[in-house]
């Protein structure tokens, strides 16, 4: 960015400590690297995609190579079949509410939810997962999003209204400004 580590450093630490997190032979605390980041007009995402050269984390991976798999049965059950040798060696529920994701959106996108064996219990699976956050996240809010096919209007409705007071905590950060106005639009149509 052209910024001269005295410049970064004024405030909170010493040039020093800037040049040692700079060649990466120290470990800084949050609000430090916060503090850096906010110097230097960078986000924390676009500061993570620097330093994993455009790398997703593996999470973020798995989502996006997910959606490729919802167009035939056979790639659908490879998908399903990784998450849950995912699922049971990490015990790690997102896993676990991808598979019920992804096979609801397959079964969703095929206009055959009819022939889904585990959607009600799948419908209970989410709705007891969201209903224990207090707080949604991007990834409650696309879950919700993506699945409000298989919630009935009052149970919609209710998620919407317990919910929205503590999402709007976060209508001033961009990216999740977008995510907020679907839930809304969504849940509202």
């Amino acid at each position: 960015r052209g910024l001269s580590q005295s410049f970064l450093a004024e405030g909170l630490t010493t040039r020093e400590a800037v040049s040692k997190f700079e060649r990466r032979g120290t470990k800084i605390s949050a609000e430090t690297l916060f503090w850096f980041l906010e110097k230097m007009n960078i986000t924390l995402e676009e500061y993570y995609h620097i330093c994993s050269n455009g790398i997703l984390p593996k999470k973020q991976q798995i989502i996006v190579d997910g959606y490729k798999h919802l167009s035939t049965y056979s790639s659908l059950q490879t998908l399903l079949t990784d998450l849950s040798n995912l699922s049971c060696g990490t015990n790690d529920p997102f896993y676990r509410l991808l598979i019920v994701q992804f096979r609801s959106l397959y079964y969703w996108l095929k206009n055959d939810l009819v022939n889904d064996n585990y959607i009600d219990n799948d419908r209970q699976e989410i709705q007891h997962y969201l209903n224990g956050i207090d707080t949604w996240g991007r990834f409650e809010l696309s879950l919700f999003n993506n699945l409000l096919f298989l919630f009935d209007s009052d149970y919609i409705t209710a998620t919407y209204k317990r919910t929205i007071t503590k999402l709007m905590s976060y209508e001033n950060i961009i990216y999740y400004r977008n995510d907020i106005t679907g839930f809304m639009s969504n849940a509202l149509f």
